[in-house]
């Protein structure tokens, strides 16, 4: 499923460009059961792109009303990271705990 909004390219592009996109990267779902939306994508190289290929450890974001909770899923045992109130602060809590995932 594709995010709305992303239909359209100046969305997509201002989302990618605020995103951290550039030429060597590509887009990533971190969670790949759910589609294409700005929570659920990031722009990673294309070698830990090939390494993210597990259904069974995954991280991802879910917007809960105000806040943006962290959970982390090993061997389907599901684990929170916190609520957060800055979209920012989230992704850099998910992106440590998906560091962790590829560097196993």
């Amino acid at each position: 499923m594709l995010y709305e909004e992303w239909k359209e390219f100046i969305p997509f592009m201002t989302w990618a460009l605020s995103s951290g996109y550039r030429n060597e990267l590509t887009i990533d779902r971190i969670n790949n059961d759910l589609g294409y939306f700005p929570e659920n994508c990031r722009w990673i190289t294309k070698s830990l792109n090939s390494k993210n290929k597990s259904h069974n450890d995954m991280t991802w974001i879910y917007k809960n009303g105000s806040g943006f909770i962290v959970k982390r899923t090993i061997d389907y045992k599901t684990s929170s990271y916190g609520t957060y109130y800055i979209i920012e602060e989230a992704k850099q809590v998910r992106d440590a705990l998906y560091a962790k995932e590829i560097d196993k």
